[in-house]
């Protein structure tokens, strides 16, 4: 992940989103060496082993390549039905007060899969995987913000966006409805700059499908081999769509399980889930209420035409 994460950097990428997550360390050498005294070795080895070490720990070169001149968002995958947690959670950075933040309307999770400290702090942002199927089995709805305890967190394609803007925060806007607070809309960032998005009553967005899968027609989501990045194996338009664009790294394959049911498609990436919200973002237009100060989206999620996918 190191090589691609710096492959894609050097073919202009400025932010890449995992959409996978990383939970465990990968196997280093001194795990392969586990079985032998290295006390009983000659002294040399070792020094030359304490030197090359940091070369060859595959989870310190991903963390170093993350802060090699990409910005980097990782994937956090939370749970509604079990409580079991491995990692620890980034501190969230939507502003909320713990009592508010116990009354709005939002998703609850009680479990989750985080990623290994070396990578989370390596990364710029981290966001929800998570996307919530209705009682048909199909994905029409996202949500923007989800809870965990008194925490907020953002999904993966808002994280990016953020990351992609240079914002710091999010805020909730919400309406009191007796004893709960019920979310109305997602601002990001603060002051004249910030903008609000609008959500339902439970923080979520209907995802803005543009079609069927772009997976072997690349029709609106280029998609682009893992491995042909890795080998410089690029065609001149390949090279083209990675240039200043935003990347999603994921799934495809039936059987690594990320596949949703969506309203046009029973078979479909849940990559390109995050592609379509991302997308939609970023095409999103901004409207500035001169006597408020502040900023809304209009038809939030207007317009595709961002290669986000890989």
């Amino acid at each position: 992940m190191g090589q691609l994460t710096e492959k894609l950097r050097d073919n202009g990428v400025l932010v890449v989103g995992f959409d996978i997550t990383f939970p465990e360390p990968d196997r280093s050498i001194r795990d392969l060496l586990e079985p032998v005294d290295l006390s009983k070795l000659d002294s040399s080895f070792n020094e030359t082993l304490l030197a090359i070490e940091p070369q060859i720990n595959a989870d310190q070169y991903f963390a170093r390549a993350m802060q090699s001149g990409i910005d980097t968002v990782l994937a956090i995958n939370f749970n509604p039905q079990s409580d079991a947690a491995y990692n620890e959670l980034p501190a969230s950075i939507v502003e909320v007060d713990e009592g508010l933040a116990r009354r709005i309307t939002v998703q609850d999770m009680s479990g989750y899969t985080g990623n290994i400290t070396i990578l989370q702090d390596a990364a710029l942002g981290n966001g929800s995987m998570n996307q919530a199927p209705d009682a048909d089995g199909i994905v029409r709805r996202v949500p923007l913000v989800i809870r965990f305890g008194t925490e907020l967190f953002p999904t993966l394609s808002l994280e990016m966006f953020r990351v992609y803007n240079f914002i710091e925060s999010y805020e909730l806007v919400t309406q009191v409805y007796g004893d709960v607070d019920v979310v109305k809309a997602v601002r990001v960032g603060k002051g004249a700059g910030s903008f609000e998005i609008p959500t339902d009553g439970f923080g979520q967005v209907n995802v803005p499908y543009v079609a069927g899968s772009s997976l072997g027609n690349n029709e609106h989501f280029p998609y682009i081999s893992a491995t042909d990045v890795l080998r410089d194996n690029l065609s001149e338009e390949e090279r083209a769509a990675l240039e200043n664009a935003l990347v999603l790294v994921g799934t495809s394959a039936p059987g690594l399980g990320d596949i949703r049911a969506m309203p046009l498609q029973q078979v479909y990436p849940g990559v390109e889930v995050h592609a379509n919200m991302l997308n939609a973002l970023l095409e999103s237009s901004t409207v500035l209420e001169v006597s408020s100060g502040t900023a809304s989206t209009e038809s939030v999620f207007d317009g595709f035409s961002c290669p986000v996918s890989l």
